[in-house]
């Protein structure tokens, strides 16, 4: 790409080939495509006195108009002078850096169709785009880009309008939510894997999102980067244990701590009539000092709980999934035999210190 920019003739026939990417990333003043990144910065130049351009491009608001009093030794400090940089590369020790002379706006407009205008086809494995606020995002006329993993952080709706309508349904989906009725929304109900974080302020809004979360139907959903306090948790194992779900569906809720998902565990076992059980093909995810409970759901199903390893912001998930009947073994009868040779012993121990 960067080749192509330099020759006119490698440029045309390289914007007729389809872009095919595993990852690009779009926010205001940033494109990143697979590992490259190009960014626009603000920079600043130190103007002193000893610069020709002191006085002749001294901004308004250091210069003295009739009237003006100047106290100190103010008005021989040097000024700064704001100048536009574009920075591209793959890390921030092997980036290269441009000044621009030219308006931000502008720049990023040539930015973005240098990069992405007249395509005839980008697809991208992952598309991440990051807006929040109301800024005008500068892209080429008619972009749109076909993915199966769209990452989302801003306005939604308005986002949507960016991908390609043959990538839905969406393989995977992770967003926030700041609106709970955004979890009825069509695209996000038919995403495969969904991944929310909660973006509301208000507490009734966050009784309806955690609500509306409990319930959704996607084949495997993570509550990532947030984490649910005692009572949301039974909450959800109230509604997936009163409920007939597909065999493989799957909720993950963040933990920060395996000692709480433990207690979590206990807790939902004692509420929702759940028994202790192993896994008759173990999960390599799962932490091994987490206890996996089992709940009866169907006659051909039941559901399963215990805490796997998590990543990045999240090091732990409570992990709940419903699994056909049998895929767990009960460890209630061997914790049952444990207590009664227990009982035995520290009775056999008293019986010796008496005789």
């Amino acid at each position: 790409m960067q080749l192509c920019s330099r020759c006119p003739v490698l440029h045309n026939i390289e914007k007729a080939i389809p872009l095919h990417l595993d990852y690009l990333y779009i926010k205001c003043n940033e494109i990143r495509i697979n590992n490259i990144s190009y960014q626009l910065l603000f920079r600043y130049d130190k103007i002193d006195e000893t610069n020709e351009r002191y006085e002749q491009d001294k901004p308004e608001e250091y210069r003295l108009t009739p009237g003006d009093v100047q106290f100190g030794k103010a008005q021989n400090q040097p000024w700064m002078s704001e100048y536009l940089e574009i920075r591209f590369g793959a890390g921030s020790d092997t980036a290269h850096h441009r000044r621009l002379d030219m308006k931000p706006h502008v720049a990023a407009k040539k930015l973005a169709c240098d990069l992405l205008g007249r395509r005839k086809k980008i697809r991208a494995k992952t598309f991440e785009l990051y807006i929040y606020g109301d800024p005008i995002l500068r892209l080429p006329v008619g972009f749109k880009v076909k993915t199966s993993a769209l990452r989302v952080s801003g306005n939604f709706e308005s986002i949507l309008g960016l991908v390609d309508p043959s990538s839905f349904p969406l393989q995977e989906l992770k967003m926030t939510v700041s609106r709970p009725e955004l979890l009825e929304h069509h695209v996000v109900k038919s995403a495969k894997v969904l991944k929310v974080t909660y973006g509301m302020s208000d507490e009734y809004s966050s009784v309806e999102f955690f609500e509306g979360l409990r319930n959704v139907k996607n084949k495997s959903v993570y509550q990532i980067e947030c984490q649910m306090n005692g009572e949301q948790i039974m909450e959800l194992f109230g509604a997936w244990t009163n409920s007939q779900r597909d065999i493989g569906t799957m909720f993950m809720s963040s933990f920060f701590s395996s000692f709480c998902v433990n207690q979590r565990l206990d807790e939902a076992k004692r509420r929702f009539n759940g028994k202790y059980v192993k896994l008759n093909e173990p999960d390599e995810k799962m932490i091994p000092e987490t206890k996996c409970i089992s709940f009866p759901i169907s006659p051909n199903s039941e559901l399963v709980a215990y805490g796997i390893y998590g990543a990045d912001e999240d090091p732990y998930y409570l992990k709940l999934e419903m699994m056909p009947s049998g895929s767990t073994t009960s460890l209630e009868l061997n914790m049952s035999m444990s207590g009664v040779l227990n009982s035995l012993g520290a009775a056999l121990n008293l019986y010796n210190l008496i005789i």
